[in-house]
Formats: C-alpha cells, sequence, structure tokens
C-alpha cells in the first residue's frame, strides 16, 4: 500500500473518498489471496486425482473461472491503487480522457472510474467494433 508522506498526503475534500477506496483495497486483497489460495488447491487435487473426461472438463472449467476471477480482481485493485494515486496527485474526478469532471454520482457507484460516462460509452463502443472486426 502507498504510503501517505508529506508529498503524498490526501486532500483533506478527498479524505472520504480515500477512507472507502482503502477498505475496497483491502477488500480486494483478501479475496484474491482466498481464490489464489483456492486455485492453488483445485490444482493440486487434478493433479493427483484420476478423472474421466466428463470430470476433467468440468474441473477445467472451474480452474479458468477461478483464473479469470483472479485476473478481474487484481485489475479492479490496480485500478483502486490508481485512483488512490490520483486522490494524492489532485487529479481524482478528472476524465483522463477529457479533462472533464467526472460527475459525484458516477464517482459513488464506482469510486476508481477514470472516466466521464461519455468518455467511458465511447471507448466501450470502441472495443466492441474492434472486437468484432477481430471476428468478422
Amino acid at each position: 500500500m502507498a504510503q501517505q508522506g508529506k508529498h503524498t498526503a490526501v486532500p483533506m475534500r478527498h479524505r472520504d473518498t480515500a477512507a472507502t477506496l482503502q477498505r475496497l483495497l483491502t477488500r480486494h486483497e483478501a479475496e484474491l489471496g482466498a481464490r489464489r489460495k483456492s486455485l492453488r488447491h483445485e490444482i493440486a487435487v487434478d493433479a493427483g486425482d484420476p478423472r474421466d473426461s466428463a470430470e476433467w472438463s468440468s474441473d477445467q472449467f472451474a480452474c479458468s473461472l477461478s483464473a479469470s476471477l483472479l485476473e478481474a480482481t487484481g485489475r479492479t485493485m490496480h485500478n483502486i491503487e490508481d485512483a488512490l494515486r490520483r486522490l494524492r496527485t489532485e487529479s481524482f474526478g478528472i476524465c483522463i480522457d477529457c479533462d472533464g469532471r467526472i460527475p459525484q454520482a458516477r464517482l459513488e457507484a464506482l469510486p476508481f472510474a477514470e472516466t466521464c460516462r461519455d468518455c467511458q460509452e465511447r471507448r466501450d463502443l470502441e472495443s466492441k467494433e474492434k472486437s468484432e472486426r477481430i471476428f468478422i
């Protein structure tokens, strides 16, 4: 976790947001640890237990799902850490694409949002179009 020295302190107006982000980060760190432990256990059990193809397929799906959840949790933690950095540099609440203000309602719903709704919708549309081009 980031240290809060003289030059990295969170401005007073963002103290509640910083506390909320710290709680989210702590929760996700615990989830990540639990998921890692569970995945290690699943892998260890699978390695020593012969199974038929249906059981093997089901186990592979479960491991894949666990790995995806690990990745998503790690990505969320990274987003929270970035939001804490933005709080310290006073760029929190500013859209990284258009430099406009991110509405408070969006920040309350998604405290680590780095884009305003319009820019995020544009990003999502561009991502969707890119994915569609790949599969055509």
